[in-house]
């Protein structure tokens, strides 16, 4: 779950910064400058690069566009040992692609899974067949694409079953999958979960302003006082302008990437500096990035199908499968009460809940030791039909359909 609307100022502030400071240092320095830029991206590329290479004789390191619901898709597909289990992952945003920053944080994951990314319809490198793909981003489009990816990899790769990891925006689709498919499924993890749209933002509001409350800080409680309530509708913009100045404190006070103060956007910067480095992003690629990309006005089509979603309404509290949730002790993006909550009443056929003390939401990235851990331990063993010590169990979770 991220900020959409500011992804697009925060990509603008980016572009305009990284072309004046490309100007700056060929007027400064001459064009030597910035032919050294260029060689200190490269030298980091290659380094990435190296270090991410598969060399195993029996692994898999793929890169292409699928057809999915009618329009190309991309995806990779990278572990040691492609006999080991598929995990699709489903990135966060909506938006928030990752298949060219993945090294940051999914290598451990590909000793253990074959591990597939995929940039979602109309993001990242799937922002191509504009004219197929406009007027189709809806909620219910993306879960349908989700499910004919899903249905893809076990056909491509003779599995009957794959795990799936949702990350914030993609926990709504993971959830999704699994209580309309959970035949496709060994498991399910989400982290960060999403348990509704506006109310977990209006969640985030609330903590805020109750912080402020408690601290005395009387222009925190102001701001968030005049920023709400969150209003609920099928209009993007109101709903974006009540949240900006939200996301602002949460991302500055540390709820969003503890580690991180002071940024009003913190996981954008790690994005950008992910990018410059990324070893599958090529220099006309990243020039295109700096200049903003090829826009689009596909969150306006997806917020009105995402207005009024509860997790506990539209999904239910009874699963099909195994339920792993890994979260931030310090998330308010994707507020952990609301998360735990949820948690706490969801019956499935084994459940795990593992909580990141030094986290919030970037928590693959705070905590990536203790993230790979818990796939290791408490989601490996759905594969072979076992439960995995200290998970929880739940009888009434094997009716058919898993579904309340």
């Amino acid at each position: 779950m991220g900020n959409p609307g500011g992804v697009w100022r925060r990509r603008l502030r980016l572009a305009g910064a990284g072309l004046a400071a490309l100007a700056a240092a060929a007027l400064l320095f001459g064009a030597g400058a910035v032919t050294a830029a260029a060689g200190l991206r490269h030298f980091l590329q290659q380094f990435h690069a190296d270090l991410d290479r598969i060399v195993s004789p029996d692994g898999i390191d793929e890169a292409r566009y699928v057809e999915i619901g009618g329009v190309r898709q991309w995806i990779t597909v990278r572990g040691q040992d492609r006999s080991k289990p598929i995990l699709l992952f489903l990135h966060g945003g909506p938006g928030g692609a990752l298949s060219d920053i993945a090294y940051e944080f999914a290598r451990p994951w590909e000793d253990y899974f074959v591990v597939v990314q995929w940039d979602q319809r109309g993001y990242g490198r799937s922002n191509v067949d504009a004219d197929k793909i406009r007027g189709t981003t809806t909620k219910e489009r993306y879960i349908a694409d989700a499910i004919e990816l899903a249905d893809y990899l076990r056909k491509r790769f003779d599995r009957p079953k794959i795990v799936l990891v949702g990350q914030s925006w993609g926990t709504l689709l993971g959830t999704e999958v699994a209580h309309r498919r959970p035949d496709m499924l060994y498991a399910l993890v989400s982290i960060g979960q999403l348990t509704g749209w506006e109310s977990s933002y209006e969640e985030i509001r609330r903590l805020l302003l109750d912080l402020g409350k408690r601290t005395g800080d009387r222009a925190l409680a102001d701001k968030m006082t005049k920023a709400g309530p969150v209003p609920v509708g099928p209009k993007a913009g109101p709903f974006l302008a009540a949240m900006d100045p939200v996301w602002e404190e949460m991302n500055r006070r540390g709820y969003s990437w503890h580690a991180v103060t002071g940024s009003d956007d913190p996981i954008g910067e790690l994005f950008d500096a992910a990018a410059f480095t990324s070893p599958t992003i090529d220099d006309r690629r990243f020039l295109s990035l700096l200049r903003g990309g090829s826009g689009n006005d596909y969150y306006a089509t997806l917020h009105p199908t995402l207005s009024g979603w509860s997790l506990e309404r539209d999904v239910g509290t009874r699963m099909a499968v195994p339920y792993v949730l890994i979260m931030g002790r310090f998330d308010w993006q994707t507020p952990i009460p609301l998360a735990r909550q949820y948690y706490e009443e969801v019956c499935a056929p084994y459940k795990a809940y593992v909580e990141l003390p030094n986290a919030a939401h970037v928590a693959m990235l705070e905590q990536p030791g203790l993230v790979t851990v818990a796939l290791v331990e408490k989601v490996l063993p759905a594969v072979s039909g076992n439960v995995p010590a200290g998970a929880e169990t739940c009888a009434a979770a094997a009716a058919p359909g898993g579904s309340t």
